[in-house]
């Protein structure tokens, strides 16, 4: 195997820890609730996504076909494509998702894209029985669920139960109303190397942020996030250079 995605795990201590939601709006089939204690063994995860060259490897070496391979089309986000790009299907809900004919991990916006420049970067279009092939291959397995949430639960679970028993209060306050700040990052924003999880949860933060900033918009009650980062100056430039 010329790349070793099992290279950058990080052995994590599991523990107890809650799961789940008592929130009327939950799914029930999807098993996110009830809230219960869940008590994970120690395991490891990788501290980023697997990347496209690692991916390449796993096709060389198998010859694997991915689910969008094998449908010949998948989702792209619309900010990403051209501006003349034909209307086509859209994601119920979510229609900024567009169903693209030939996108694929090789073609992550389409046939007139490539992977030039991008093989360090996560590896896209991938199905859950294509992440599961690759994590055979690799010498691992798939994250469970509750591992998943584990590893997210301090920047993304955090925010989130804050939120929930804060938001009842402070609209029954005297003087009606608030405000809410989250902590994000710019990770949340335009992603971060090599921190895949920590990435995922801060985007989860902003996308919170969002949706109950809609949600409360006709009610005195402000969520807004803010998203702290290095900053890129000539300076800050200079100092890994020599």
């Amino acid at each position: 195997m010329g790349v070793d995605p099992l290279a950058r795990m990080v052995d994590l201590p599991g523990g107890t820890f809650r799961m789940g939601t008592d929130d009327p709006s939950r799914y029930p089939g999807d098993g996110e609730g009830p809230v219960r204690e869940v008590e994970l063994t120690p395991f490891a995860i990788s501290a980023t996504a697997a990347t496209t060259a690692e991916f390449a490897a796993f096709v060389d070496a198998t010859g694997h076909v991915t689910t969008a391979e094998a449908e010949g089309w998948s989702f792209v986000f619309a900010g990403l494509l051209p501006d003349d790009f034909p209307d086509t299907r859209g994601v119920v809900g979510a229609e900024w998702w567009r169903q693209v004919h030939g996108a694929d991990w090789r073609h992550p916006e389409g046939p007139h894209s490539d992977l030039d420049g991008r093989k360090d970067h996560p590896v896209v279009h991938v199905s859950w029985f294509d992440a599961t092939a690759f994590a055979a291959w690799a010498g691992g397995r798939l994250p469970t669920e509750a591992e998943w949430e584990h590893d997210l639960a301090l920047n993304l679970s955090g925010p989130f139960y804050c939120a929930q028993a804060a938001i009842p209060h402070l609209l029954e306050a005297p003087d009606g109303g608030g405000t809410i700040v989250n902590v994000a990052s710019v990770a949340g924003l335009m992603g971060e190397a090599y921190s895949a999880a920590y990435t995922a949860a801060k985007h989860g933060v902003v996308g919170l942020t969002k949706a109950l900033a809609v949600e409360h918009l006709k009610q005195p009650l402000r969520v807004n996030c803010v998203c702290p980062g290095g900053m890129d100056t000539p300076q800050v430039q200079t100092i890994g250079v020599g």
